[in-house]
């Protein structure tokens, strides 16, 4: 199953959302046996109330996958969050920012559907996480083998929080977008001067990174 080049916006505004049935963007699911679901290249944004609540989240993945390319922000808690089945997902070439009270990417695992030994084998490379309350993290049964690799990590409460695992060739400077507006109005490429610019890997581990960018252009150049 794929989803991608979808704006979704404005969900989860109601007080049900708000409370313990939760809300997101995109899900995949595996309660019903889907797995190696690929979200990419979709702009996620103003998703809850504009406050700080752990129930809803952008985009929620709870099976195996591959998330890239994705710009995700405005959200209540976290804009890429692992939970339940979520194993072996690749997570590269996305931007986060403005989640209120989660992570810009939070992987982690629990409660039904959690595979045995909890999430493993995760790849998450070449992001860009800022202005948020954590920048990654990790939550819940972290197992082996997640690889944490050339993500930018800036102004964010608390920069990263991992359980169970190792960042490597991180960096924290400003990205120096064209015209961060953390609202959502501004304009979220890089610009000519940025830090981040061809700064990512191709792959990590065998996990290849997206081969077209949020735009349509050809990654890398």
């Amino acid at each position: 199953i794929i989803v991608q080049n979808c704006n979704v916006h404005d969900v989860g505004k109601s007080d049900t959302a708000a409370g313990s049935s939760g809300g997101m963007g995109i899900e995949t699911d595996n309660y019903n046996g889907g797995n190696d679901n690929t979200v990419r290249h979709c702009w996620v944004h103003h998703i809850g109330q504009g406050s700080a609540n752990n129930n809803i989240q952008g985009i929620y993945v709870a099976s195996r996958g591959v998330v890239h390319g994705n710009l995700v922000h405005n959200v209540d808690s976290s804009g890429i969050h692992l939970w339940h089945g979520a194993d072996q997902v690749t997570i590269a070439n996305n931007t986060c920012f403005s989640c209120i009270a989660g992570s810009g990417i939070m992987v982690g695992a629990g409660d039904s559907g959690m595979v045995s030994g909890g999430v493993t084998n995760c790849r998450v490379f070449n992001n860009i996480c800022r202005d948020s309350n954590y920048g990654i993290s990790e939550l819940g049964t972290i197992g082996s083998g997640n690889l944490y690799d050339h993500n930018l990590v800036h102004n964010c409460n608390t920069p990263w929080s991992l359980t169970n695992s190792t960042h490597t060739n991180d960096l924290s400077s400003n990205p120096l977008m064209v015209n961060f507006q953390a609202n959502g109005t501004g304009d979220y490429h890089l610009a000519s001067n940025s830090p981040a610019r061809n700064a990512g890997v191709s792959s990590l581990s065998s996990s290849a990174a997206p081969t077209l960018d949020f735009d349509g252009n050809t990654r890398p150049q």
